[in-house]
């Protein structure tokens, strides 16, 4: 084998039609291997290898070596062998052989075969060429290491990371990875993990076309480590194993997911621009996430939960004049976070005790919260509106910047609304039975009804309607021309600033009212104590004003 050999210094050496040793020695060299079986060692320095000019095949088995230093090795075709040896190295593997990063943090392309990438955090591109794939496996070694893998075809691919793994021409098989991305047209991607902490990113090269049935399958069998998962426009048949993990799904086609033991999370993000029809006023089809015991898979719009410690549901519509189908979540006793930008969202809890967090721009919502007792908190929302039903339970609801109705239900609710929306934007809270306390701080109206029970009613800055019903209750009007109402019970009607006015219009009797000396209340009024109160509406019966 003829040998070639450079100097210290920047060497080009180009091999001959044979068999060529070329050895680069020190400096920043360039070496070039041309036919036959070569074998190319850069040496010390920042070298580039290359086996075969640019657009020359060559079969041959070459092997090129770059030494110590950030090499840059070419492999056009063949089987060759890449060592690319101490330093951050760049490798391109076109035909299906084997590349060794060493250690350094090291950037390989390939196509298939063998790799391992070393010591430090590796960057592995795997991408099959025209020709079809072939039994491929890579161990990307020691540090933060992330795997990429890019087809355009549609068959059926596997990524087994588990000890012991055989590569097929279908099945690549991958140690020691902390990421693992998949770009492809794949219409099923599996992906068996290991004990790692592991993260997994797939999406699709194609859009999907709702309605019709052509979403890609994700299989995931996530192992014992502690994994987040991405998945974007997939069905999903997900097994998340033991560990703490968090899955997000982006645009969802339906599918079963199981947390398994473990701290689990489920991030739910929805474009509406990519799942409802274009134009103005259109509804696409409410997708469907049930986290109810027993819930199973129906079609491409429903997602089905189990084991999920953790809930958060993102909508986001961009489109303008587009009206988003509703997402109908039926909870299971989680903590769930509720993100809307724009949309609608319908969402029903489970029995026991929920803890949600809601904030949303422009969104309306629809929710009934579960039979325990539940915590509902809202914050930085811009213009969120719709529904608050509270079951069974003492519920603890605080909502900044929202309008619409809150009901509690039954229990001892605490309520507290925040607004800094324009006055036009009204709330109304009813507190249902139960021993509630509803706080208000709104420029605009708060109609707050308090139901059976003692409750406790306190307005904010603009002019209140609030209302005690049945029970010992306290009205604080703030700041505002209030209108209050004790109702049935002894009350304290507290007016506050303003012309406030306490009213009886509701009272089944003759109701007497003395603002001097109120012993001498009777009927409704029988116990109240007004204070701060400038006016009286009385009942339709023969009432004594004082």
């Amino acid at each position: 084998m003829p040998t070639i050999t450079g100097t210290a210094a920047a060497d080009s050496l180009l091999g001959s039609e044979g068999n060529d040793l070329i050895l680069g020695l020190d400096g920043n060299d360039t070496l070039y291997g041309f036919y036959g079986v070569d074998r190319l060692v850069g040496g010390a320095g920042a070298d580039r290898l290359t086996d075969v000019l640019d657009g020359l095949d060559d079969p041959g088995v070459d092997t090129l070596n770059g030494g110590d230093g950030n090499d840059t090795i070419y492999s056009y075709s063949g089987q060759d062998i890449i060592l690319g040896g101490a330093g951050d190295d760049y490798l391109t593997m076109r035909g299906y052989g084997q590349v060794f990063g060493g250690a350094g943090t090291d950037r390989i392309y390939f196509a298939g075969g063998y790799v391992s990438a070393g010591e430090g955090s590796d960057y592995v591109s795997l991408s099959p060429n025209a020709s079809g794939r072939v039994a491929t496996m890579v161990n990307l070694g020691g540090g933060y290491d992330r795997l990429t893998y890019d087809d355009l075809g549609e068959k059926a691919i596997t990524f087994d990371m588990r000890p012991g793994a055989t590569a097929t021409r279908d099945t690549v098989a991958v140690s020691s990875a902390e990421y693992l991305v998949y770009d492809g047209n794949s219409q099923h991607v599996t992906i068996f993990d290991g004990a790692r902490d592991t993260e997994v990113s797939l999406t699709p090269y194609e859009a999907f076309v709702p309605g019709s049935g052509e979403s890609p399958l994700a299989t995931l069998r996530m192992g014992g480590g502690d994994d987040e998962v991405l998945l974007y426009g997939f069905r999903v048949d997900a097994q998340l194993g033991s560990g703490d993990d968090e899955i997000e799904i982006e645009n969802p086609r339906g599918g079963v997911i199981d947390g398994g033991e473990g701290e689990d999370e489920l991030d739910y993000f929805v474009d509406g621009s990519l799942i409802t029809p274009s134009g103005a006023g259109q509804v696409g089809r409410p997708m469907i996430l049930d986290a109810r015991p027993g819930a199973v898979a129906g079609g491409q719009y429903k997602l089905a939960l189990k084991g999920i410690e953790h809930v958060e549901i993102d909508a986001w519509l961009d489109a303008p004049n587009q009206t988003f189908g509703w997402i109908h979540y039926f909870g299971g006793n989680d903590a769930t976070n509720l993100v809307l930008r724009g949309g609608n969202l319908k969402a029903v809890l489970g029995s026991a005790a929920d803890l949600v967090g809601v904030s949303g721009t422009k969104s309306t919502l629809d929710l009934f919260l579960g039979g325990g007792a539940d915590t509902l908190s809202g914050t930085s929302s811009s213009l969120l509106n719709g529904t608050i039903r509270g079951q069974a339970g003492d519920d603890v609801i605080n909502l900044y910047n929202f309008y619409g109705t809150i009901n509690g239900g039954l229990g001892n609710d605490t309520i507290t609304v925040v607004s800094e929306l324009p006055s036009q934007f009204a709330v109304r809270v009813n507190g249902g039975l139960g021993d509630d306390t509803i706080t208000g701080s709104h420029n605009g109206q708060l109609v707050f009804d308090g139901g059976a029970g003692r409750d406790s009613l306190s307005g904010g800055d603009g002019n209140d309607a609030l209302f005690g019903r049945q029970g010992a209750d306290v009205l604080l009007g703030g700041a505002g021309n209030d209108t209050l109402q004790g109702g049935v019970g002894a009350d304290q009607l507290l007016g506050g600033t303003g012309k406030d006015r306490a009213r009886y219009a509701d009272a089944a009797a003759a109701v007497v009212v003395d603002l001097v000396t109120p012993a001498n209340n009777r009927g409704d009024a029988a116990g109240d104590v007004l204070t701060s109160i400038e006016n009286i509406s009385g009942s339709n019966h023969n009432d004594g004003l004082f």
